[in-house]
C-alpha cells in the first residue's frame, strides 16, 4: 500500500467520521423532518410504511452527506500532494542550478492570503525551508530562499485581536 493510497483511505475515513461528529448530530432531526416530510405524530404512529420511508430517506441523506465530506477530504489531499511535489521539484532544480539569479527565483515562494491558513502554510514552509531541507540539500544555502506572505489588510490574521496580529507578524518576520 502506497503513501497516497493510505492518505486517500484516511481522507475517506475522515469524511465518514466527520458525519457523526458532535457538530453535525444535533442537526440530524431537523434534516430528517425536512427530508421525510413527516411530522412527529406520523412518526409516533409507527406504521411500517412510515418507518420504511424514514429508513430509506435517512440512508440516502447519510450517504449523500458522507460522499460530500469524503470528496472534500480527497480533493484537499490531492491538492496537498501536488503542492508538496511542486515545492520539492523547485528545490531539486535549484540544487543543480549554476546561475544564482535563477536559483533564487526557484527558491522564492509567495503565499497569498494572510488569514489562518496562509499564516499556517507560510510557517510550515519556513520550517521546511530552514529546518528540514538543509539536511536533504546541504549544498543549497537556505538564506537564498525567500517566503513572502501577501495580505490585503494591514496585518496578518485580520479576524484576530491586534495583539495576536502583531505576534504573528513578528513570528513571520
Amino acid at each position: 500500500m502506497t503513501t497516497t493510497s493510505v492518505t486517500y483511505l484516511a481522507s475517506f475515513g475522515g469524511g465518514v467520521v466527520s458525519f457523526i461528529s458532535p457538530c453535525v448530530l444535533p442537526l440530524v432531526p431537523a434534516y430528517l423532518s425536512v427530508i421525510t416530510g413527516l411530522d412527529i405524530a406520523e412518526v409516533e404512529g409507527g406504521s411500517r410504511r412510515h418507518l420504511a420511508r424514514i429508513a430509506r430517506d435517512t440512508g440516502m441523506f447519510v450517504a449523500g452527506f458522507s460522499v460530500v465530506f469524503i470528496l472534500l477530504g480527497l480533493s484537499a489531499t490531492a491538492v496537498g500532494v501536488a503542492l508538496r511535489n511542486h515545492l520539492l521539484s523547485c528545490f531539486e532544480h535549484a540544487a543543480w542550478e549554476q546561475d544564482p539569479d535563477v536559483r533564487r527565483r526557484l527558491m522564492t515562494f509567495v503565499v497569498v492570503g494572510g488569514g489562518p491558513t496562509g499564516v499556517e502554510f507560510a510557517g510550515s514552509l519556513a520550517e521546511l525551508v530552514y529546518g528540514i531541507l538543509p539536511r536533504d540539500f546541504p549544498w543549497l544555502d537556505p538564506g537564498e530562499a525567500t517566503i513572502q506572505l501577501v495580505e490585503g489588510s494591514e496585518a496578518p490574521l485580520p479576524p484576530f485581536h491586534p495583539r495576536l496580529q502583531r505576534a504573528a507578524a513578528a513570528a513571520l518576520a
